[in-house]
């Protein structure tokens, strides 16, 4: 795990819509490329995984949690 200035990690929310729509992603496939995550995102940090009403498998639900496993600049990977 990389280390914050803390030393400990952040939880965040990731919302998932429709995975069908251009640019959006599937929360089975443990990653998250939307640009809008906070630029201070580490790994090992801490990730709610939410599904709005347009995702069909896990409608208006929590699927689960990820513990964010790599950070790039366009893209985050959990785990």
């Amino acid at each position: 795990m990389k280390s914050s200035p803390d030393q400990k990690p952040h939880c965040y929310f990731a919302v998932f819509g429709n995975p069908y729509t251009p640019g959006h992603v599937h929360v089975e496939e443990g990653g998250y490329g939307h640009k809008n995550l906070p630029e201070d995102l580490l790994q090992g940090d801490l990730l709610l995984l939410y599904c709005t009403g347009t995702y069909a498998k896990y409608q208006r639900s929590i699927p689960g949690f990820g513990i964010v496993s790599e950070v790039s600049k366009e893209f985050k990977k959990f785990k």
